[in-house]
C-alpha cells in the first residue's frame, strides 16, 4: 500500500520523498527537483514512510506553490479560526497521537499503536482517547514569496516535507486521511484548497501570531502560566490559595 500510494502521488505530479521510520529521507531531496520514477521505485523497497515536499514542484506549477499546514498542537485551532477553516476545507490527514490533557506530541508508546504515556504531564491514554496532529495541503499563489513558518503549535511548510498516509508514526500509529485527494478531479485541484493572495497572507499572519503567543507564554513566570491556564471561557476568576495550589 505504501509503494502504491507513493507512485500514485508521484504520477499525479507531487514531489515524493521515501523516508525511514524516523522520518529521515532515504536520499538527497529538493523542493525544486523530483526523483526519477526509477529511483523512487528502488528506494521504496526499503522505505517505511512516504512524504510530500512543499514548494514549486507540484501538479499545478508554475501558477501555484504547494504549502503544507502542520498542526502539531490541535488545541491551537480554537485560537486560529482561519487555520481551522482551511484545514477543514482541504485535503487533510491525521498524524501522530497527542496527549488528551496537555496536547503534547512528546509521547512514548506503552503498547505501540494503542497505548501511550505523555512525557510532559505523565498521563497515560489509549489511541481512542488521544488527540491527533493534523496535516493539510494548501495551494499558495506563486506571485507571493511564500516561505516556511516554523515553531508554535501550527506551522506552514513550503521548502520542507511532511509524511502522509499510510506512513506509520514512531509510536506505531498509522497516519489516516481525513479528506483524501480526489485524483479524478483535476479542475478542483484534486480537492486541495487554492488560496487567494489575501487568504494566503491571512493564513501566514495567523500562524505567525500563534507562534508569537506561544513564545510569550513560554517566557512568562510559572505562576503567570498557571493563572492563564485556569482562565475559563467566561474569563478570569478569583481563586483561593487552595485552588491555586
Amino acid at each position: 500500500l505504501l509503494s502504491e500510494t507513493a507512485l500514485r502521488l508521484y504520477d499525479m505530479g507531487f514531489n515524493i520523498i521515501p523516508v525511514a521510520r524516523d522520518k529521515r529521507p532515504l536520499s538527497r531531496w529538493s523542493s525544486f527537483e523530483r526523483l526519477s520514477r526509477e529511483e523512487l521505485e528502488r528506494l521504496l523497497e526499503k522505505a517505511e514512510g512516504v512524504a510530500v515536499a512543499g514548494g514549486e514542484r507540484n501538479p499545478f506549477e508554475p501558477s501555484w506553490v504547494l504549502g503544507l499546514v502542520d498542526v502539531d498542537n490541535p488545541g491551537v485551532l480554537g485560537r486560529c479560526p482561519f487555520v481551522r477553516e482551511v484545514v477543514e476545507s482541504t485535503v487533510a490527514w491525521y498524524t501522530g497521537p497527542r496527549c488528551p490533557k496537555c496536547y503534547s506530541k512528546h509521547v512514548d508508546a506503552i503498547e505501540p499503536g494503542s497505548r501511550f504515556r505523555c512525557r510532559g504531564c505523565g498521563a497515560e491514554f489509549t489511541l481512542g482517547e488521544a488527540g491527533r496532529g493534523l496535516g493539510a495541503f494548501v495551494l499558495l499563489p506563486s506571485t507571493l514569496e511564500a516561505s516556511t513558518i516554523r515553531g508554535g503549535g501550527v506551522e506552514l511548510l513550503v521548502n520542507n516535507y511532511q509524511l502522509v498516509p499510510p506512513s506509520v508514526h514512531s509510536t506505531g500509529v498509522q497516519y489516516e486521511w481525513v479528506r483524501e485527494l480526489r485524483d479524478w478531479d483535476v479542475e478542483s485541484y484534486f480537492g486541495i484548497r487554492a488560496l487567494t493572495e489575501e487568504e494566503a497572507v491571512k493564513l501566514a499572519m495567523e500562524i505567525e501570531s500563534s507562534k508569537k503567543r506561544l513564545e510569550e507564554f513560554e517566557a512568562k513566570p510559572k505562576q503567570d502560566k498557571v493563572a492563564e491556564a485556569v482562565a475559563g471561557a467566561e474569563g478570569l476568576r478569583e481563586l483561593s490559595t487552595a485552588e491555586i495550589n
